[in-house]
């Protein structure tokens, strides 16, 4: 659907996406080292930045033994695609019970070894168990804390007709709406530093934890170095939403100069 987008001629985009924004929250919050050195060394080996590359080692050792970070490229369609695939139901709030991320990792007892691993967040007495007792007694959980208003965004949480709050909502609505909120004052920040730029210079899109500007395009060999000065403002801007909550946040730049599909990653 990228392929739809871009800028008009004489124009160029450009987009920020924050990385790894809602797997970076309930590490930091939760105090997960393992993962927060992997957020704050992304170049290192063996995983070089990626929670997918380490959830895989944690379940398949001898595979990643054997192939290392290759194993996304080895395993692209099977034992990769199948971790990614059960992260993903792990971050949006599966229960072990129901057996949906072992049925995603294609894997009994997955779950129970990425718990076991990582406990500070999905252990006992974990950030995840928190949040549940928290809406069981309140009946909404809020988003981090944000240091200028002293509290975090209240968000009503689900209940079943037991009213039990359901399991898999509160720290799936702590994380997102955190993001979300993340995003909402960078929007703000983003929008008064525009102003002062002038109408040609403009916010378009919102994608989730992604933001798209149109700006008049560069010219010269190297077209898109007279807009990265711009840029990296905006990108600071962005991450000063980390700052707001207590959890470093980067954002990683791409440059569009034909359509939101193409993509230049520009390093900053």
């Amino acid at each position: 659907m990228r392929y739809l987008f871009g800028p008009r001629p004489g124009r160029e985009w450009w987009s920020l996406d924050y990385s790894n924004i809602e797997l970076r929250l309930p590490a930091y919050e939760a105090g997960e080292q393992e993962m927060i050195k992997l957020f704050e060394h992304p170049d290192d080996e063996p995983y070089f930045g990626s929670v997918h590359l380490l959830m895989f080692d944690v379940l398949h050792q001898e595979m990643f033994a054997e192939h290392g970070a290759a194993v996304k490229d080895v395993y692209k369609a099977t034992w990769y695609q199948w971790t990614k695939n059960g992260d993903f139901a792990v971050q949006y709030g599966s229960v072990e019970e129901s057996g949906k991320a072992d049925n995603a990792y294609h894997m009994k007892g997955a779950f129970r070894k990425i718990k076991g691993r990582f406990s500070k967040i999905h252990g006992r007495n974990g950030l995840n168990e928190r949040c549940i007792a928290f809406a069981q007694k309140h009946g909404y959980i809020e988003t981090m804390k944000d240091v200028e208003f002293g509290r975090g965004y209240p968000l009503e949480c689900e209940f079943s007709s037991y009213g039990r709050v359901k399991p898999t909502v509160p720290l799936n609505y702590r994380v997102q709406g955190s993001a979300m909120w993340c995003m909402c004052r960078a929007m703000v920040r983003c929008n008064e530093y525009l102003s002062k730029l002038g109408p040609s210079y403009m916010m378009v899109l919102q994608v989730h934890d992604e933001l798209v500007f149109d700006f008049p395009a560069g010219t010269g060999a190297d077209p898109w170095k007279i807009n990265l000065p711009k840029v990296k403002c905006l990108k600071k801007l962005m991450e000063q939403s980390g700052d707001d909550i207590g959890v470093p946040l980067r954002a990683d730049v791409a440059y569009h100069p034909v359509s939101y599909d193409k993509e230049v990653k520009v390093a900053t």
